[in-house]
């Protein structure tokens, strides 16, 4: 099995451990000399829920939770939840905090005729998925958790557009449903934007 390391911009730990974002992008070098082209997450290897495991630093022994995988225009987008009932979950979510965890990785075994070579860069056009880790160190500076998602977090990002903590708040409360609606080919951090620019022309009226 090979490993293919990118980095992780965790914002906020969501209470019940859920977390997103792209494990793989598309037609990027990454610091291995590999790109992944689109189609190339074509068999995954899930369980009956169509979900992959979640390992601790690509340790077999080391499940940490779960993720349900696809192919996006962007790379391979995750939608994650760890096991908060295994203290090293638990661990894993307080380094996520802390920001010692960086990067996520995934592994993977290279199809027959999954690769080629163009230049000296090797091509990973059809890969056979088996999990997904959280790591300490990244290769690929494109790809990114991009939420551990919760109504916490939207109230975050509203106090960092400058809204009081009682109006973060309300808004959280009130936007969260729409959030949670979001397409997940979406940005959720472009959603949030237009929902915190709807509450400032309000405001402003």
């Amino acid at each position: 099995m090979q490993h293919l390391t990118l980095p992780a911009n965790f914002k906020t730990a969501s209470d019940d451990g859920t977390l997103s974002g792209h494990a793989s992008i598309f037609g990027n070098l990454d610091s291995q000399g590999d790109v992944v082209e689109k189609g190339a997450f074509r068999e995954i290897l899930t369980n009956e829920n169509g979900q992959i495991p979640m390992l601790w630093q690509h340790n077999s022994r080391e499940p940490i939770g779960v993720a349900a995988v696809r192919e996006d225009f962007k790379g391979l987008a995750f939608d994650g939840r760890l096991v908060l009932a295994d203290p090293l979950a638990v661990s894993a979510r307080a380094h996520v905090k802390a920001g010692s965890v960086r990067g996520v990785s995934v592994g993977y075994d290279v199809l027959k005729d999954g690769a080629r070579f163009v230049d000296g860069v090797r091509h990973l056009i059809a890969l056979k998925l088996y999990e997904i880790s959280l790591v300490t160190f990244a290769a690929n500076p494109l790809a990114r958790v991009e939420a551990m998602k919760s109504r916490g977090d939207l109230e975050q990002a509203a106090r960092e557009w400058g809204l009081s903590k009682s109006q973060a708040r309300r808004l959280a409360h009130a936007g969260w449903p729409a959030i949670s609606a979001v397409d997940p080919d979406e940005d959720l951090d472009r959603e949030i934007e237009r929902i915190l620019s709807t509450h400032s022309k309000l405001k402003g009226r």
